[in-house]
């Protein structure tokens, strides 16, 4: 069940007739007309994308008013906070330090990486807000060299300003700085939100840094251009993050907005996941809500779906309310390490990727709060808490796991960093928190019989949930629908889990064992074995043993066990290097007397 959230004041409005309820937060203090009520609302701070471009990925809480005509019956029940003792942020959202506190991570500590950010147009007040946003929380001003931005056009001039990617933008910054005191920020500004300029944007962006986050999107609806672009985001050694997507499983949220201010009609679900997400060269960072007990550590974390169960939330007010994203790839092959983790034949992918690898805050109601000038009157902004706000979606998301990745040193050597995530997935208890409840689709965590009393809500231009078969051909549920509902260990709709601590995303290699007695004889040749070595990765395996005898002599094999024979006495240092199928070295040296 739904745990309350970071409001003070909680309402809860039932419409009889159909059948449902609205959840959303009541504004303290705030006058409506008569028979409405104001409450808070998650609203894109980004248009939908056009084909060809992208669309930003934050959502910010606004005023709504609901009319009471529309929800005569159950009226309004108000709950207080259960962690009233808890100082939120300053317009009622997450604080750095609350959040470095729920995922068990030290923001102070010490790292070199740099994290980059790319985002289409402009920010213009990105320094002096992120500077404010220091102050607020007592962190050191920002530098020449903790904060830099370029700007991805021709003559190296800002791009044209844009409210709704300057939030982003802002979002993305003071988060990663929240997080991560000392890591250093590059922001790259593409000229645009096309496809091309972003693309071109991150290629600057790998130039210059070992973490990518991509908190933008579009629907994966064309297999030839999601290969156009894949290029762009393929960049070995590189974490390069994208966010998974605001509107639920395969975008079906679209399907509620139904209201004048969405165009007055429902809208056909895209039936796609989101790319860059579903591209199997980037690590797609799903979305929870997170809950906090009255000391600040984490309480709960469950999938992000503002919607409700059985979509009573949306379809009551008729607007998409949000939730995060996941699916299949309709084209993109699922890698190695993910076909190969315990229960992805679960999710019903088949060989395609899913989309989400990992995940992290990202429910607006358990948002973050940001300081933004531009777009709002600055004067207005002077002694005042005007400019803070509330911000979520998987745009938070991506730049928390950047930050965090910041802050484990960044992926090392790894050449796929996403086996990181595997890795300790698959072999370090504990390095994740497991995410059991919620769900992207239109049923949340409801039973699919529950849900709709068993009768496929997926039809002609709509894909809703995916227990069904898609467009109304099957009304069965099926047995392998964790693409978008949450399930023990590994699923769909937050991957490997949220992270404990920074362990989950340190470099992992292989582990060499040398098995030599500690003293051989020369001018004898000797049998030496490398088992017991291992490789952490799911579906992994070591293909390649290399020894380096210490007298100037080397074997290479595939075999686990070899032999040598030393002409002369003396100390020797034994190296072994072993590869696994992905490349991926890990080295062991022993010392051996030859008598």
């Amino acid at each position: 069940m739904r745990l309350t959230g970071r409001r003070t004041f909680k309402v809860v409005l039932a419409a009889a007739a159909a059948g449902a309820a609205l959840v959303a937060y009541a504004l303290p203090g705030s006058a409506a007309s008569p028979g409405t009520t104001t409450v808070w609302q998650p609203t894109p701070v980004c248009a939908a994308p056009a084909p060809g471009h992208m669309s930003c990925l934050a959502q910010k809480l606004v005023k709504h008013v609901v009319r009471s005509a529309d929800t005569a019956t159950g009226g309004v029940r108000a709950a207080t906070s259960v962690r009233p003792s808890l100082t939120d942020g300053p317009n009622g959202g997450y604080t750095p330090a609350e959040l470095a506190r729920a995922y068990g991570v030290n923001a102070s500590g010490a790292t070199t990486q740099t994290v980059a950010i790319v985002d289409a147009f402009h920010d213009p007040t990105a320094l002096t807000d992120l500077n404010h946003f220091d102050s607020a929380y007592g962190l050191a001003h920002e530098t020449a060299t903790s904060f830099k931005v370029v700007f991805d056009t021709p003559t190296q001039t800002a791009p044209t300003s844009d409210a709704g990617w300057a939030l982003e933008i802002t979002l993305d910054v003071q988060a990663v700085r929240g997080l991560c005191h000392k890591c250093k920020i590059l922001l790259v500004e593409a000229r645009s939100d096309s496809d091309s300029d972003i693309g071109h944007a991150v290629t600057i962006a790998a130039k210059h840094a070992k973490i990518i986050s991509n908190s933008y999107g579009t629907p994966e609806t064309d297999p030839d251009a999601t290969a156009a672009v894949a290029a762009d985001y393929n960049k070995p050694g590189i974490a390069m993050l994208a966010a998974s997507g605001d509107d639920g499983w395969y975008g079906w949220d679209f399907w509620n907005c139904a209201s004048a201010a969405c165009g007055g009609a429902n809208q056909a679900t895209d039936s796609a996941p989101s790319v860059p997400a579903s591209l199997n060269t980037v690590i797609g960072i799903g979305g929870t809500s997170l809950h906090l007990t009255p000391t600040g550590t984490r309480a709960a974390e469950e999938v992000w779906n503002d919607n409700g169960p059985a979509d009573v939330y949306g379809l009551n007010l008729g607007l998409p309310l949000g939730a995060a994203g996941s699916g299949c790839s309709a084209s993109v092959a699922a890698s190695r390490w993910q076909s190969h983790v315990s229960r992805y034949s679960t999710l019903g992918c088949g060989s395609k990727r899913s989309s989400v690898d990992i995940a992290a805050d990202a429910d607006p109601f358990t948002g973050f709060d940001v300081w933004q000038t531009f777009g709002n009157d600055s004067s207005a902004c002077t002694g005042q808490s005007f400019c803070w706000q509330t911000i979520g979606g998987t745009s938070l998301s991506s730049p928390l796991i950047a930050a965090m990745w910041g802050l484990a040193g960044g992926p090392g050597n790894v050449r796929f960093p996403a086996l990181s995530l595997y890795g300790h997935f698959r072999s370090t208890r504990g390095s994740t928190y497991d995410v059991t409840v919620g769900g992207t689709g239109l049923c949340d965590y409801i039973s699919p019989v529950g849900c709709t009393g068993g009768v496929s809500p997926n039809g002609p231009g709509q894909t809703l949930d995916c227990a069904w078969g898609v467009g109304g051909v099957s009304d069965s549920i099926l047995a392998n629908r964790y693409q978008c509902y949450a399930q023990p260990g590994f699923d769909g709709v937050s991957g490997v889990g949220t992270p404990r601590g920074v362990t989950v995303f340190k470099a992992m290699t292989p582990r060499a064992v040398i098995k030599s007695p500690g003293t051989v004889t020369h001018g004898v040749t000797h049998t030496f074995s490398a088992a017991g070595s291992t490789d952490p990765f799911p579906g992994g395996g070591l293909r390649a043993f290399a020894w380096n005898w210490g007298d100037g002599h080397s074997t290479s094999t595939t075999s686990v066990t070899t032999t040598h024979k030393y002409a002369a006495k003396g100390t020797r240092t034994i190296t072994l290097t072993v590869t696994d199928v992905y490349g991926i070295r890990g080295t062991r040296k022993i010392t051996l007397t030859v008598k």
